[in-house]
């Protein structure tokens, strides 16, 4: 089955009460999972943190200093802090190599 389901018709409004965000017949149809796998899919892209310090290392940048939540590398002239999780979500890390490259 495809998953799409007519989202215009959830407000906000429907959120309210103790049954939680989802309105009763979303609860309880196949609509729901769909949603939710989709959801997963949009927020789960990631990078290796170590392809994306590669990746630095190819621009030419060298790793400068280990900080608590980030590692700061530079090329010389600027810096820019890379989180010390092993796996990036995909969009910070393009924006992360574009800097880099210098098309910000």
């Amino acid at each position: 089955m495809a998953c799409s389901p007519d989202l215009s018709i959830v407000s906000r409004s429907s959120h309210r009460g103790s049954k939680g965000f989802w309105p009763g017949w979303l609860r309880r149809s196949r609509w729901r999972r769909c949603l939710v796998s989709a959801h997963r899919y949009v927020y789960t892209l990631e990078m290796r943190r170590r392809e994306l310090e590669r990746q630095l290392r190819d621009l030419g940048w060298k790793f400068l200093r280990h900080g608590r939540k980030h590692d700061v590398w530079t090329d010389g002239e600027r810096q820019e802090p890379v989180p010390r999780h092993a796996e990036i979500n995909e969009k910070l890390a393009k924006v992360i190599l574009n800097r880099a490259k210098g098309k910000v």
